[in-house]
């Protein structure tokens, strides 16, 4: 009883074991760990913004135009008399929320589109295969001009034109890692046991793809976050009077020169986020390479 007992114990330390290394990995990498913290203090300032903010972030005082920062207004007032504080936090849901949704509209389709591809091989390779090629053939520019002159400029759209521009490159991935998977003997067994291609790719192919897709995510949410940032910046993303941090950009840059908080807070705000999940994104990538370990 007792030798079966341990055998169990360490057949279970076992079993958690590699999850254990990737979180035992991750807080020893110090830049990971405070990327994590900053990152978290952005998304719970977001969350709370309708709670924490000041003031209305349409609120105008014109008598309090371009003010620079002070004890009234921590981070100065924009050309109407906003107060950029309040401003900010309220762009951070718009900025995160685009970045989140757009990301997982990417893997969601991605994902789907690169296991079935990787998984059935043959013709069904083959047009998949294609219609990813065809996809990353497009210009991205060209396919965000075509959706917004459509549709026009709105959230939605933003989050939508982002997600079909990321979904191609993650089905190239996940098709590459679905045909070394697919070789497995437990995904062979599988088959040959009669489970259907749906239980096998989802018991068995998205699991072991978790972490590449994982590692993808983080490194698409932050180039999303930026996308977002420049299509507001151009005029395309978000619309004013909604505050987003892209938009904030353009109202600034008019006055770089003679109220250089407007535009600084903003990218700083950008900055922080954007370094944050990349940083987090190579510290997942580490963690999670088994070479690594």
């Amino acid at each position: 009883m007792s030798t079966g007992a341990a055998v169990l114990r360490a057949n279970s330390v076992g079993a958690r074991s590699p999850r254990s290394t990737v979180i035992r990995m991750l807080a020893a990498n110090r830049v990971a760990v405070v990327s994590a913290c900053t990152l978290t203090l952005i998304v719970a300032v977001a969350v709370a913004a309708p709670w924490i903010t000041p003031f209305q972030p349409d609120r105008q005082d014109l008598d309090r135009r371009l003010a620079p920062p002070d004890a009234v207004h921590l981070l100065g007032t924009d050309a109407y008399g906003r107060d950029m504080l309040s401003r900010i936090i309220v762009g951070a849901r718009a900025s995160l929320a685009t970045g989140a949704i757009a990301t997982a509209l990417a893997m969601m389709v991605g994902a789907t589109i690169g296991a079935l591809s990787g998984y059935f091989r043959g013709p069904s390779d083959l047009w998949l295969t294609r219609l990813t090629e065809l996809a990353l053939g497009i210009p991205p520019l060209l396919l965000v001009l075509l959706i917004i002159a459509l549709f026009g400029p709105s959230l939605r759209n933003t989050i939508l034109v982002i997600g079909l521009v990321y979904w191609p490159p993650t089905a190239r991935i996940v098709r590459g890692e679905a045909l070394r998977v697919r070789q497995h003997q437990f995904v062979e067994a599988a088959i040959a046991l009669g489970a259907r291609a749906r239980r096998v790719i989802q018991h068995h192919l998205l699991p072991n793809l978790m972490p590449t897709l994982i590692v993808q995510a983080t490194l698409f949410m932050a180039e999303a976050i930026l996308i977002e940032s420049g299509l507001s910046y151009l005029g395309f993303g978000i619309q004013p009077p909604a505050p987003s941090w892209g938009n904030m950009l353009v109202d600034g840059r008019r006055y770089v020169d003679t109220a250089w908080w407007i535009a600084t807070f903003p990218g700083t705000a950008i900055f922080l986020t954007v370094a944050s999940i990349n940083l987090i994104g190579d510290g997942l990538r580490d963690a999670l390479d088994p070479r690594r370990r």
